[in-house]
């Protein structure tokens, strides 16, 4: 590993960034994403030593080529399919999940309402997280928002 960093999200979540050299195994891992038409949705989620989680995005005919490329060694389990709704075109997608869920209890708990009639507390309970976490979530999901609907 050349380089990692961990940014806490709450008390029991953080997200990893790691730098490392690709052994050859990682390579032909990788290597049979390499399909036109098809695009690898972040996070890449490592379980075990052994497992790997990918959401990609694609046509049909570009996901069958991505199952015949992997090596005979590697063994592939689809776990869901189903139509991409576009969220990345829409301004919800300009969040992460936990953003677009801080957002969605704020909501529910009439936090967003003038005059405010929810708390902050309210919404730290249903998240189970600490309040200095969802107002930073619900600061960065504001401002993802406010920078989407102001940009030229």
């Amino acid at each position: 590993m050349r380089r990692y960093d961990l940014t806490p999200v709450d008390e029991d979540t953080f997200y990893g960034y790691a730098e490392m050299d690709h052994r050859d195994p990682d390579a032909s891992l990788m290597g049979a994403f390499d399909v036109p038409g098809l695009v690898i949705v972040p996070p890449i989620v490592y379980t075990a030593r052994e497992n790997v989680h990918v959401t990609v995005l694609g046509e049909s005919d570009a996901m069958s080529r991505l199952l015949d490329r992997f090596p005979e060694d590697i063994g592939v389990e689809v776990q869901r399919v189903s139509e991409h709704q576009r969220a990345m075109e829409t301004l919800a997608g300009r969040l992460t999940a936990r953003q677009f869920e801080a957002l969605e209890v704020a909501h529910e708990e009439r936090y967003y309402e003038v005059p405010r009639s929810g708390l902050l507390a309210a919404v730290a309970d249903a998240l189970e997280c600490s309040e200095s976490t969802v107002s930073t979530l619900l600061r960065s999901a504001e401002a993802a928002l406010v920078e989407a609907a102001v940009a030229r």
